[in-house]
């Protein structure tokens, strides 16, 4: 089904927020949100100006349609807009800084009753029935699992700039505990430094990947003073790769080689700075094990991430949480059998063991911002070899899973007939 939007142009459309105009920030969050056929209504002293800026903008390339009212005023500018649809599926009358949660959630509601339009207003979304006198339900944009917040003033610019940032901060499931509770508040403040300046997530990407290079090098020397400084490198990487992603939320920067190169750039950071731990051990302690115990570990990983990369390439889709360990797929399977309607009590033959609930619980202090956090605070302490043994120890845990989800896993289907 074609969905159709319009948006009344004014001169505050082409304020800037978080690196966009309201009018950019719009069409590309209505699009996302899966709206196709968007139109601009302008006024008749309007279209020239509108038509000079359109081929500087982010809309150059896919411009909107352009509405022009016969005169100014609001029944000429409506009656533009009823020649583009004369039921359009959202109309956005004033400015308002949206994202394309707030499409998506518009979307929904409208699927539960086709017969509705939508307006914004004042910061919230008016629902109301197609009809002329119809009643209305006003909905705040929060409630529909995204942003419309309506910008008149440099003080409403700054508030949709934090409630765009916050939008794009992923949940503790994805994020993990470190990055939820720590990294998070540090890179949301430095994504909203970054938003005025032509940074792209891939330059930020980029810049995260050769900052962890370089604390690998600075692990790697051996030296009490340059593993904290490693450790602190480190965990800036962290934070700038958490940027990128927020500046290509918040700026609809997206692109499928971006997401690739972030999840190859972690990689890579993670085996290099595995390696700098294992030299760096051996040239302080001066003995061959920590090399052996090293390349071990760097092998575990790279093993793992392999694994990964073929499970999603093989779905087309950057996104490493698609893969799932065999105990996530255990409680996938006893969520689904439990919500299924049963005739009669049955015993379930599915379901998570103790071993994967226990699993489930620890994976988070293998995650990628756990180990960073424990890096540092034991290279500040001087016990780096003990973050290095509990490296070891992790990647032979994780390479016993994963073998056995490589080579015996069946999946719960097979299992359960």
């Amino acid at each position: 089904m074609s969905l159709s939007a319009v948006v009344f142009y004014s001169a505050e459309q082409l304020m800037r927020v978080a690196g966009l105009t309201l009018l950019e920030r719009a069409v590309l969050s209505l699009r996302r949100g899966g709206i196709s056929r968007v139109g601009v209504v302008v006024g008749p002293d309007e279209k020239a100006a509108l038509d000079r800026w359109l081929p500087t903008s982010r809309l150059a390339s896919d411009p909107p349609s352009l509405l022009v009212a016969s005169s100014e005023g609001d029944q000429a500018r409506a009656e533009a807009a009823a020649a583009f649809d004369p039921r359009p599926d959202l109309v956005l009358r004033h400015p308002v800084a949206i994202d394309w949660g707030f499409v998506s959630g518009i979307r929904a509601a409208m699927d539960q009753d086709p017969d509705l339009e939508a307006h914004t207003a004042d910061g919230a979304v008016w629902i109301r029935p197609r009809s002329p006198g119809g009643p209305s339900r006003r909905l705040e944009a929060a409630s529909l699992g995204g942003t419309a917040v309506s910008v008149v003033d440099r003080a409403a610019v700054r508030r949709a700039r934090r409630t765009l940032i916050r939008q794009s901060i992923k949940p503790l499931e994805i994020d993990g505990i470190v990055c939820y509770l720590l990294i998070r508040r540090l890179s949301v403040r430095l994504t909203a430094l970054m938003l005025p300046f032509p940074l792209t997530p891939n330059l930020i990407t980029g810049l995260s990947v050769l900052l962890g290079l370089a604390a690998g090098v600075a692990v790697a020397t051996g030296v009490h003073r340059w593993t904290v400084v490693g450790g602190a490198m480190l965990m800036v990487s962290l934070v700038l790769d958490n940027c990128d992603g927020e500046v290509a939320r918040v700026k609809h920067q997206f692109s499928d080689w971006g997401a690739w190169f972030d999840i190859y750039g972690d990689f890579v950071v993670n085996a290099a700075f595995m390696a700098g731990m294992a030299v760096g051990a051996w040239r302080r302690f001066d003995q061959p094990v920590y090399l052996y115990a090293g390349g071990f570990a760097l092998f575990a990983v790279t093993f793992y991430n392999a694994t990964v990369f073929r499970h999603i390439h093989r779905l087309g889709i950057p996104d490493e949480f698609l893969f799932k360990w065999w105990f996530d797929q255990e409680a996938d399977a006893a969520a689904r059998e439990g919500d299924a309607p049963q005739p009669e009590p049955v015993a379930s033959s599915v379901g998570p063991t103790s071993l994967g609930r226990l699993l489930s619980g620890l994976k988070y202090l293998g995650r990628r911002d756990f180990f960073i956090f424990a890096y540092l605070m034991t290279a500040i302490f001087g016990v780096l070899h003990w973050a290095f043994w509990a490296t070891v120890a992790g990647a032979a845990l994780n390479f016993v899973m994963i073998s056995y989800q490589v080579l015996f896993w069946k999946g719960v289907s097979d299992a359960s007939e």
